[in-house]
């Protein structure tokens, strides 16, 4: 710190790496420095920057004596340096009780997101009973209340329940009694899965002249090879393991108490090989969901247990890509790729032109030719985790 003067008073000329002790809401760091003049009447002190001329002014009002001027300096630089910690200091203690807050809601509080919908209210039309006439309660019964009705689709059986001709007699007064009406109870049934052996049987023929002989042709089957599954037990297989989530261990267990011979790397080598028959028609699919004009798509990850070259614990991915809710056809393809890259999405929709909605990850940005749109419930996630660590009382309040 150098002592200066001139016309307009004395002034000290500050390094910049003595002003960076000064807050950035203040001044920022220049490479030329600063310099702290003082006013040579009320020893009003203003710092200006040397290249950039005016910056701020009247920091500090006190009358200060020449002597004395170096050590207040160095003071209020020490004294502003300590409000600027304990500004940080109280700025990262809200940031953690916030964090903990929200770590503590996520552990256990509700997972959902859902919101109750805002009732609207009816207008209240009053009306005065009539003169000499009470008013009476009206019931009114919950939506809850009693069972709700089986499906009209499934199929009915009657079991009628009726009296004989023998007790079909009062029992006070012994007259024959008549069928006033009826009530019906109805209780689910289950037919337990039953398997069948379907047998094909080729008829052979023969020539009686040449001896050539002539099988009867039949359809191919979608296994080549000697396989017991037909078309209906593949795509068994294939809803209980892709749409209910039933293992093939667990599988494999159902078939073992009917006594039938499937163990689970049959039932993934026969998975394996509907893949490769479909994948003509997989590539249909694609065609016709890059037709559309929105897409959506997401990516998860995905654990391959045996899988040439890799490790049990690498990590893999699994890309969905599906219709919009208002398409006319309806198309779902999941994609199973080694990486996240955004290769893939652009390698798969690579025909695309429409609306891609996805989440924020930056590897659909790939899909040059989309129009990538924002998906509004990861936007909304953000807003629902400030509203759960806010008190119970201000939650109310928040739209």
């Amino acid at each position: 710190m150098k002592l200066q003067s001139n016309a307009s008073g004395s002034y000290y000329q500050i390094s910049a790496e003595d002003s960076a002790a000064f807050s950035d809401e203040f001044i920022t760091d220049e490479p030329d420095g600063y310099r702290i003049e003082v006013g040579p009447k009320d020893g009003q002190i203003v710092v200006r920057n040397i290249s950039d001329g005016f910056r701020f002014s009247t920091i500090f009002e006190m009358h200060i004596k020449g002597p004395y001027f170096p050590e207040f300096v160095h003071a209020a630089l020490s004294l502003n340096q300590e409000v600027i910690q304990k500004r940080a200091l109280e700025q990262e203690n809200l940031i953690l009780q916030e964090q903990l807050a929200l770590a503590r809601q996520q552990q256990f509080g509700t997972s959902t997101e859902q919101q109750p919908a805002p009732v609207a209210e009816e207008p209240t039309v009053t009306t005065e009973p009539p003169l000499g006439k009470e008013k009476k309660p009206k019931l009114r019964l919950l939506s809850n209340a009693g069972r709700k009705p089986l499906p009209q689709h499934l199929p009915r059986e009657q079991i009628v329940h009726a009296l004989s001709d023998a007790e079909c007699k009062c029992e006070h007064c012994g007259n024959k009694l008549r069928e006033l009406g009826e009530d019906i109870t109805e209780q689910i049934t289950v037919i337990p899965a039953q398997y069948r052996v379907r047998q094909h049987v080729r008829k052979k023929y023969s020539c009686k002249k040449c001896g050539n002989i002539v099988p009867t042709p039949m359809s191919k089957s979608m296994v080549p090879g000697s396989s017991y599954a037909s078309p209906e037990f593949l795509a068994h297989l294939a809803c209980n393991k892709y749409q209910l989530g039933l293992p093939f261990y667990r599988q494999e267990a159902m078939f073992k108490q009917s006594g039938l011979p499937f163990n689970r790397t049959t039932m993934a080598n026969l998975m394996i090989t509907c893949a490769d028959q479909l994948t003509p028609l997989m590539l249909l699919l694609q065609d016709a969901l890059q037709q559309q004009k929105i897409v959506h798509a997401d990516e998860t990850t995905l654990q391959v247990l045996k899988e040439e070259g890799r490790k049990p614990q690498s990590k893999s991915y699994m890309w969905l890509y599906r219709s919009a809710a208002c398409a006319e056809y309806q198309v779902v393809i999941f994609d199973y790729q080694m990486t996240r890259a955004g290769q893939h999405p652009r390698d798969f929709l690579d025909s695309f032109n429409g609306y891609l909605h996805v989440d924020g990850y930056a590897g659909y940005n790939s899909v040059f030719n989309a129009i990538r749109v924002a998906c509004m419930a990861h936007l909304r996630r953000k807003f629902v985790d400030a509203k759960k660590i806010l008190p119970a009382g201000d939650r109310k309040s928040v739209v």
